[in-house]
């Protein structure tokens, strides 16, 4: 299927109506199949991405003073202007009339406005914040390794305390998995910013957000995106680079990684067991079993445990290991069965080291 011609396609026709029999017509194909490989290519619906399409299209148009907000509505296919009200506030998280009112003012006042705004604000967040600030940067370059491995759709389903509870993450990564041009993503997010009414520290991390959600779009070079995030928490933060790739870091993306997995049998009574067993130990000693251990057993056994046990095995790992540890979680997942017996031969190295004195 060539997805270039379908999209070039509805680009033209954005304010008619489109139907997908048109579209599979062009390529050739029944309905349901093209509506299947459509879905499969662009991860959402022709009807969905017909609908980005158009309200992309209203963002530019709305920087047209002279046409009337139902005449844009009109011009690209709404029936009435109230559905294309409700439809741009759902993806917008404003109405078009706050959208056009917010750029319009940026214009007369130039684009240091929005950037002044923001900058004001970030200069006056104290130490602490940055520093609070600084794990949320970890959690994006993350996402930014996740995305690069597993493509943009996979951050749907990737699992990050921070993150995952900030509905502006949520709305930017909503935009950018529909195909929002880099360069409009960029302007909705910031107008986006303009419009809350956030402390420094929630401006701080918003802004955190929509730097590395537009580098990841853009595909930057993780290497790179690391100073960029930096830079926004002040230059002394710099020398943190090798804070963002050392143990920590890697920490952080196993756990990430680890919430994103099935557990549905953690309550199992031979995964509790396990559990209780690993938890009567402390960090020295499960760095001692884990030496006896070797990682591609240790990464099926630590899928679907509860989220302190993991924690507390992934804690227990350095340097390679934390390396070998997240290759293995990433590349191969494994079923109940197998991870019960990794549990049981980590079960079996306790035992064996309790015998020879070697463990209490």
């Amino acid at each position: 299927m060539d997805e270039n011609e379908i999209k070039i396609y509805i680009q033209n026709q954005i304010g008619q109506p489109i139907d997908s029999k048109v579209l599979a017509d062009l390529v050739k194909y029944s309905k349901p199949h093209f509506n299947m490989l459509f879905k499969d290519k662009t991860g959402m619906t022709v009807k969905r991405y017909i609908l980005n399409a158009r309200l992309s299209e209203a963002c530019i148009m709305l920087m047209d003073k002279e046409k009337q907000l139902t005449e844009i509505a009109l011009d690209l296919g709404f029936e009435h202007y109230d559905t294309f009200r409700r439809a741009f506030k759902a993806k917008m998280c404003m109405t078009p009339s706050v959208y056009r009112r917010i750029q319009s003012e940026c214009d007369q006042k130039g684009e240091s406005k929005m950037n002044h705004e923001i900058i004001k604000q970030l200069k006056s967040c104290s130490d602490e914040d940055k520093n609070k600030a600084l794990e949320l940067v970890k959690e994006v370059l993350v996402a930014a390794q996740h995305a690069r491995s597993n493509g943009l759709v996979a951050l749907s389903d990737l699992k990050l305390p921070l993150l995952g509870r900030m509905e502006f993450y949520k709305k930017a990564l909503s935009l950018m998995i529909d195909g929002t041009d880099p360069d409009l993503l960029s302007q909705v997010l910031e107008t986006i910013l303009l419009v809350g009414n956030y402390s420094s520290l929630e401006l701080l991390e918003r802004t955190i957000v929509l730097v590395g959600i537009t580098e990841i779009q853009k595909g930057t070079n993780i290497q790179l995106q690391k100073p960029r995030l930096l830079s926004l928490l002040g230059e002394g933060y710099i020398n943190k680079l090798e804070e963002l790739s050392g143990d920590s870091f890697k920490r952080t993306e196993i756990m990430a990684l680890l919430a994103g997995m099935d557990k549905s049998y953690e309550t199992s009574n031979d995964v509790v067991t396990f559990e209780k067993l690993i938890r009567s130990f402390d960090k020295r000693s499960l760095q001692r079993i884990l030496r006896e251990v070797k990682v591609d057993i240790a990464a099926k056994a630590i899928v679907g445990l509860q989220s302190d046990v993991q924690q507390s095995l992934v804690d227990a790992l350095f340097g390679a290991n934390l390396t070998m540890l997240l290759n293995d979680l990433e590349f191969y997942p494994c079923s109940f069965e197998v991870t019960v017996i990794a549990q049981k031969n980590i079960i079996n190295t306790i035992s064996m080291l309790r015998t020879a004195g070697d463990l209490l």
